[in-house]
């Protein structure tokens, strides 16, 4: 730790303080009063030390360091090592204090504030560290050479030392020595008092057994029932008060704390205050917001905002929420939870894309039926096919894959498409056939004698309306029948019209 006390120490011959000057106080670098605080001052650079692994002041020699000590303040031991508890740097830091006011004042009192941290009363050592800033001051030291403990100049507050003459000095001798005695006869007469009030303490003590102390056992880590059992078979404590309070560290049930300390020496019918452990303190009941439409990186926000984690689950399909937004969440919004639950959301992938079934050559009805259990909707159309017979689906539209919930329409059959054949009954043979063969049909001449119908004139037709390219037959008159009464008659195969047979129906016999 360095040399403690000026008084105590080796000096060198021109006075000067021995000490190592990476642990020496400022006060003892200036050469001022030394005392307890000294000591709690080397301790803190101790303690920084173990905590960062260095020293908090170095430099090039003894004077820079010892002007550091003087004239700066430490960086916090949470700049050099972050995992250094917080409330740890407060005690390391107030132990450092350049005025030795501002320090623990005894080891008695920083061994309690350390206790207070190892039982987690952060409220208590916050207390207990707090201090005024720092006013530094810059020593008048004169530069020596570098070693790692070395003579520190003193620094006397007198700008000048006169010389003094031999009377001036027997004299001041004599005075010296006539004080020294004096000193000598009161010290001497403090301590016969001292040792008469020893005596008598002593005496009363053994004649007063009430008066006597004992330790203050540690019943920390004991359960309730054990320390308070053992309290009442000491027939020295006295049971106090028993508190409870929650603790992340301490099993439910086991005493986390007491007052006095174990190790405090008291009198007989001390009373022992117990603080029982709670256990780990129940997580607060949260609201759980509604994630819905919100990014990844706003529901995590949100939730954080009330104590709870995200994270994201499987991606799902919603028409209604836009792609890589929040879709669904467990638990939903509204619903209650624990503070640090985690609540899974899943993003949308938009629309779901499947295959449309094929429904092409079935009845109308099945196709329906098919499309709209895969997730679609239907649209019926109708319209002509020469090859799909009526009622049947001839096409669809679309077709591969589509978003579900797409319309789906299929082209149902009403049959070959028909148009209006020209109506050529009453015109001549060859300009029937011209007719029909300007409209695109075919033609099939039948011939019968009529009375009433001049010969080569068409008598009937077999269709008004048919599919376009379709055969039309027509019937041709041949003129009144010669014969005069009931002949009979046959027919005849003739010629070849248009791509077809014609036939000519002639009479077989009779009047």
């Amino acid at each position: 730790f360095g040399i403690a006390r000026a008084k105590n120490s080796h000096l060198t011959t021109d006075n000067s303080v021995l000490g190592t000057a990476h642990y020496v106080s400022p006060e003892q670098t200036q050469g001022k009063e030394l005392g307890p605080t000294t000591d709690i001052y080397s301790l803190g650079i101790v303690m920084y030390e173990a905590a960062t692994g260095r020293v908090p002041f170095d430099g090039d020699d003894a004077i820079s360091v010892a002007l550091k000590q003087v004239n700066e303040q430490p960086v916090p031991p949470t700049a050099v090592n972050p995992a250094v508890d917080s409330a740890l740097e407060s005690i390391i830091l107030k132990c450092m204090q350049k005025d030795p006011k501002d320090r623990f004042q005894t080891a008695d009192e920083l061994y309690h504030v350390l206790r207070d941290y190892l039982a987690g009363r952060l409220a208590a050592v916050n207390n207990a560290t707090e201090v005024l800033p720092a006013n530094p001051v810059v020593p008048a030291i004169a530069p020596i050479a570098a070693s790692s403990t070395q003579s520190l100049p003193r620094i006397d507050t007198a700008e000048h030392i006169k010389p003094q003459t031999a009377t001036q000095k027997a004299q001041q001798e004599a005075d010296a020595a006539m004080k020294k005695h004096k000193r000598r006869v009161v010290l001497f007469s403090i301590l016969g008092v001292i040792a008469l009030i020893a005596a008598i303490v002593g005496v009363y003590t053994l004649v007063n057994p009430s008066n006597q102390k004992r330790e203050v056992p540690n019943y920390l880590s004991m359960t309730e029932a054990d320390a308070l059992k053992a309290i009442d078979e000491s027939e020295f404590f006295k049971k106090g008060s028993v508190k409870e309070q929650y603790s992340s560290t301490v099993e439910k049930g086991v005493v986390m704390d007491q007052d006095p300390d174990s190790g405090r020496m008291v009198a007989k019918g001390t009373k022992i205050n117990l603080v029982i452990s709670k256990g780990k303190e129940p997580a607060a009941t949260v609201k759980v917001p509604n994630l819905t439409g919100m990014s990844p990186s706003q529901a995590d926000k949100a939730l954080a905002k009330v104590g709870l984690v995200g994270q994201a689950g499987d991606s799902v399909y919603d028409e209604n929420v836009s792609v890589g937004m929040v879709a669904k969440q467990s638990p939903a919004g509204g619903s209650e939870a624990k503070a640090g639950d985690t609540i899974t959301y899943q993003l949308s992938k938009g629309k779901e894309s499947v295959d449309v079934p094929s429904v092409v050559g079935q009845d109308a009805d099945s196709a329906t039926s098919v499309l709209k259990g895969a997730g679609f909707e239907v649209n019926v159309s109708y319209g002509n096919s020469d090859t799909v017979q009526k009622g049947y689906v001839y096409d669809q539209s679309p077709t591969g894959s589509a978003d579900k919930g797409t319309t789906v329409t299929i082209y149902v059959s009403n049959g070959p498409k028909t148009v209006s054949v020209p109506n050529v009954v009453g015109s001549t043979a060859d300009d029937a056939k011209g007719a029909l063969e300007a409209e695109g049909f075919k033609y099939n001449l039948t011939y019968q004698y009529s009375s009433s119908v001049a010969q080569g004139t068409v008598v009937s037709q077999s269709a008004t309306s048919a599919k376009s390219g379709a055969t039309i037959t027509l019937v041709i008159s041949n003129g009144p029948d010669p014969a005069t009464s009931g002949a009979n008659t046959n027919t005849d195969s003739t010629t070849t019209n248009n791509g077809t047979t014609s036939t000519t129906t002639k009479p077989t016999g009779g009047q």
